[in-house]
């Protein structure tokens, strides 16, 4: 891992496909405070994703022993930083596709260094309006509650129950 990256656990598994080995979800999350006391403006992505999308890695827990794989979409939308990748057939993307299948790791996450941000002077809240981002990766628990689990959906109810306990 990189000692000079910020890293945000902020983003869900929105599906996986185990038989196409492709995952989708959210890395990163707009709007709301994380348990960093940051905000991620939308936009924050924008410029990084039109430079440089093809040098941002898909890793397991920010490990870039670990690689899973290239996103095939990174894009912004509305709600945050939306992914679509493919997992690489090792024994750890095996692994990880048996890890989301059961709901263990169900979040995602960022490195990135910040490149321009504010900070509210009421709150002390940062609010991140760029980054220079390097990874995004599959993570056991996040840090932005705003980021459920959305993937499995028979699921949700028993997988929040269970992350506020751990949270506690």
């Amino acid at each position: 891992m990189n000692p000079f990256l910020e890293l945000k656990n902020t983003g869900t598994v929105k599906d996986i496909d185990s038989k196409s080995r492709i995952v989708s979800g959210y890395l990163s999350n707009f709007g709301n405070v994380d348990s960093d006391n940051d905000i991620i403006a939308k936009g924050a992505f924008s410029k990084s994703i039109a430079e440089r999308k093809d040098k941002i890695f898909y890793l397991l827990q920010h490990n870039w022993e670990k690689p899973l794989g290239k996103f095939n979409v990174l894009s912004e939308d509305e709600k945050g930083l939306y992914f679509e990748a493919e997992i690489a057939n090792t024994s750890y993307g095996n692994d990880l596709i048996e890890l989301y299948s059961s709901g263990i790791v169900n979040e995602h996450s960022i490195g990135f260094n910040t490149i321009k941000s504010e900070t509210e002077k009421s709150t002390g809240t940062r609010i991140i309006k760029e980054v220079k981002l390097w990874e995004g990766s599959a993570v056991t628990l996040g840090a932005n509650s705003a980021t459920p689990f959305t993937g499995f959906k028979s699921e949700l109810k028993d997988l929040q129950e269970k992350q506020s306990k751990i949270i506690k």
